[in-house]
């Protein structure tokens, strides 16, 4: 459903879990689990995308095709992680206006032919992160952006119902399910229910695309460095 259409981006920007109930239902702790379904999506999706920093390990399967997601993103824009695009990796880091990836071999030769390959394979290459290119992926990175993409507006007529109190990721969580009556979409939404009421885990189907993705290291401290030896394409490009 569109609220959680993040999860259906993932493979988009890439052409370029599981729930254990809880024993007991413990404490409300935070407050979050007294609120309305809708109410609690609202407080979790506002609470994460004021969030520091952030880390998502997710995927969307498609068609057969999966692409995985594993980055950290700080409030700043800046951030690092790996995209897997049909079984293959490709690092990123953004560091201030440039987005730096790297990738093998195999990456190359089907994306840019064998001389790229020759050229690029395992080595950082470095790109604008305004180009038209590279815009989309260095979102990716800024929590505010990267949590509005996956979490989204409301579809009209949403339907949300809370699913009760379980463990996920070794916490304590309120899940909510929300179905899209347009179009038939479903979406699990769990929030924290200790401490600040973060998103913990989302997951999505929608018109045969699947995916999970799990938020965790809120508000840690990240420390990023741009690659060194990186190519330019710019310059490369200009012959420079």
């Amino acid at each position: 459903m569109a609220r959680w259409r993040g999860l259906l981006l993932i493979g988009a920007v890439g052409a370029v879990v599981a729930m254990v109930p809880s024993a007991a239902a413990g404490a409300t702790g935070n407050g979050i689990a007294t609120q309305s379904a809708a109410q609690i999506v609202t407080t979790a999706t506002n609470a994460t995308i004021a969030a520091k920093s952030f880390t998502i390990v997710g995927y969307a399967r498609s068609k057969g095709s999966t692409t995985g997601l594993h980055i950290t993103a700080t409030s700043r824009g800046d951030g690092e992680g790996t995209i897997t695009l049909k079984g293959l990796p490709v690092q990123i880091v953004k560091v201030d206006s440039s987005v730096y990836f790297r990738a093998g071999r195999a990456f190359w030769t089907k994306n840019g032919g064998a001389s790229a390959a020759g050229l690029l394979a395992n080595r950082w290459v470095q790109f604008s992160a305004a180009s038209s290119n590279f815009q989309s992926l260095a979102q990716f990175f800024s929590t505010t952006q990267i949590a509005q993409q996956f979490l989204g507006s409301t579809p009209k007529g949403a339907v949300f119902k809370k699913t009760g109190l379980k463990m996920v990721a070794g916490q304590q969580v309120i899940g909510v399910t929300g179905k899209d009556p347009t179009n038939g979409a479903v979406g699990y939404f769990d929030a924290a229910t200790k401490g600040s009421p973060y998103v913990i885990r989302i997951t999505s189907s929608d018109q045969g695309t699947v995916g999970s993705a799990t938020f965790t290291n809120y508000n840690q401290a990240v420390h990023l460095e741009a690659p060194k030896g990186a190519v330019n394409i710019t310059k490369l490009e200009s012959g420079s």
